[in-house]
């Protein structure tokens, strides 16, 4: 494995785990999650609707997907 694959493969193995940590918080559906923006001028939440919370966990789930395919490839 070259240096450029194992740096890749170490990339995708951290995007993995952050992943996994916010799966996990879309898949429970005792806490409320919400979306932050913030800036120069702006700080404030909304909190994701339950149609809202499945397409982003459908997202997330998919990309995992995507990740594995990639890392299992390198």
């Amino acid at each position: 494995m070259t240096i450029c694959k194992m740096k890749r493969a170490k990339e995708i193995e951290e995007r993995l785990l952050a992943l996994g940590r916010m799966k996990s918080k879309l898949e429970d559906e005792t806490k409320n999650v919400y979306m932050i923006a913030s800036g120069q001028t702006l700080n404030d939440s909304v909190e994701l609707s339950n149609d809202m919370r499945t397409v982003l966990l459908g997202m997330c789930i998919g990309e995992i997907a995507k990740l594995n395919r990639e890392f299992e490839e390198l």
